[in-house]
């Protein structure tokens, strides 16, 4: 059972992460999509208060490195799971702004990939 998700892996190509990055910015997805992502990858809620969400980040504080989903300014009390959101998507070295390393961003482009059924774009 485990070895066919384990293989579809394989039928997802990215030679250059830039340019993988550039097909994933500004891309539309509802809500309900993005918050389940970051509930099962144990993502954190970036948020000014209670109230409005300004995205997920996942942090790997060994290597100091952030990945991040920035969405626009979300009121939990007036989103709906089904809404249609744009994101960003960043990845980053928490201490000096500088690029994460490359299987970091490798890891998480494949997981979001698949995970949002976006494979048909690889």
């Amino acid at each position: 059972e485990l070895s066919q998700p384990i293989m579809q892996f394989a039928n997802i190509k990215i030679d250059n992460f830039e340019e993988a990055l550039n097909k994933l910015q500004n891309m539309e997805i509802s809500y309900g999509t993005i918050k389940a992502f970051a509930q099962r990858y144990e993502m954190s809620i970036d948020s000014e208060d209670h109230w409005e969400i300004k995205g997920y980040f996942f942090e790997d504080s060994y290597n100091d490195q952030v990945f991040y989903i920035e969405t626009i300014y979300l009121k939990r009390d007036n989103i709906n799971y089904d809404d249609k959101i744009k994101i960003n998507i960043k990845f980053y070295k928490k201490s000096n702004n500088n690029k994460a390393n490359d299987r970091f961003i490798y890891t998480w482009l494949i997981l979001l990939i698949w995970d949002l059924r976006l494979t048909e774009m690889f």
